[in-house]
């Protein structure tokens, strides 16, 4: 009997275990899901930061090339 119970004892931490397992891994999944998450802001950011800057020099450009004409 007293085999039996260590039994269940076992499996009993096991499964907290595991599921304290679990919910460590999903925090750290959705931490780094926000990380990427930032780091593709970024990177938008500065693609539209790039557009802005060569729509700003071919204003320029064509400016220039109107008062030269």
């Amino acid at each position: 009997m007293e085999y039996r119970m260590d039994q269940r004892s076992r499996f009993y931490a096991l499964d907290v275990m595991c599921r304290e397992r679990a919910q460590a891994a999903a925090n750290e999944a959705n931490y780094w899901l926000a990380e990427a998450e930032e780091w593709a802001r970024f990177r938008r950011a500065h693609d539209q930061r790039q557009s802005d800057r060569t729509t700003a020099n071919e204003l320029n450009t064509d400016v220039a090339k109107a008062r030269s004409a």
